[in-house]
């Protein structure tokens, strides 16, 4: 992402005795869409199994995974980084609700704290404050360590300064600093700046790649499945080629509950239902479902977490363009 659209203003709440700055957590709309789709998948896949009355794995996995995504939803919406400044300690919370890591830090062993930035490689170059990645940086018992993540390069100065005018001793000062160190800082920072300018994906490849698979896991396999819907008995079971082999296909005829004939197809992907079905055995496909009644049992032999994982990329890609062809309109 080249503009940081995500993030949400920070919270900066100070008193003579503390500092307390909350940065909420938000991990992008790519992120954001994957999880939206994959809870969807689950929620229906757990539903349609408990009016089926399910009782095999696949419902109880269904259900995991729905509390599971719904869980992580909740994270990317309301999950935050709190950091709150005291006279002797640093005290820093990642989590929601209550729920989550703590970690605190002696203020007499932390030092040289400044915002640690770099410009995003999709900027081209372009050094402007909305293209830049930042956050808080310091060192802690001979170890760097840092506070917020993703963060602007405007919110992390502000960061910055309100720590500053809290607590000037632990801030880093350009004048403590002497010559062969702010050189190495520089080279290093030239370096990587360098590196970073000219790598990525464009919006056009991850565009047609999301296409690509939305079209063939998604309308391809996924949507002919839903769409396929039967009800009789196999009174005529052809194999193309008869020989068989990896990708054959079968040709069945069923005689539905009315003496109508119907025609399926089903093929090698997860589109079709099985093929080589004996003569004589009863289906019943409803449509919009991708399980099955085989013999009055039901069948649900759809992986179905295999294309939500597939379709959440396919997502994410098509967002992640988006937001790519967005912000270099604004680099040009």
């Amino acid at each position: 992402m080249v503009e940081i659209l995500h993030r949400r203003n920070t919270q900066i709440e100070a008193t003579p005795e503390t500092l307390r700055i909350v940065i909420k957590y938000w991990l992008g709309w790519p992120v954001f869409a994957f999880m939206v789709l994959w809870t969807s998948f689950s929620v229906y896949h757990a539903y349609t199994d408990r009016l089926n009355v399910s009782t095999d794995l696949t419902i109880y996995m269904a259900r995991a995974f729905s509390i599971l995504g719904i869980a992580i939803m909740f994270w990317l919406i309301c999950g935050h980084e709190t950091i709150t400044f005291r006279e002797q300690s640093i005290k820093v919370f990642r989590g929601m609700f209550g729920i989550g890591w703590y970690s605190s830090f002696s203020v007499h062993d932390l030092h040289d704290m400044r915002v640690g930035s770099f410009l995003d490689p999709h900027a081209r170059g372009k050094w402007e404050p909305r293209f830049v990645r930042a956050s808080l940086v310091f060192g802690y018992r001979g170890k760097t360590r840092h506070l917020g993540s993703e963060l602007g390069q405007s919110e992390a100065e502000r960061i910055l300064h309100a720590i500053r005018q809290w607590n000037p001793q632990i801030v880093y000062n350009a004048e403590d600093i002497s010559v062969k160190e702010l050189h190495d800082e520089l080279a290093k920072a030239r370096k990587v700046f360098q590196s970073t300018t000219r790598t990525g994906p464009t919006p056009i490849v991850l565009l047609l790649f999301g296409f690509w698979i939305v079209w063939g896991f998604g309308f391809q396999t996924v949507g002919a499945r839903l769409e396929a819907h039967m009800d009789g008995v196999v009174i005529s079971s052809r194999d193309i080629p008869v020989t068989r082999g990896p990708r054959y296909a079968t040709e069945y005829t069923l005689r539905g509950p009315d003496g109508q004939n119907q025609k399926y197809i089903a093929g090698a992907t997860d589109a079709s239902l099985p093929r080589s079905m004996p003569v004589g055995t009863y289906v019943k496909k409803r449509r919009w479902h991708l399980s099955y009644e085989r013999n009055n049992q039901h069948v649900d032999d759809f992986p179905l977490f295999f294309y939500q994982l597939v379709l959440g990329i396919a997502l994410g890609c098509l967002v992640w363009s988006g937001i790519l062809w967005h912000g270099q309109r604004h680099t040009r």
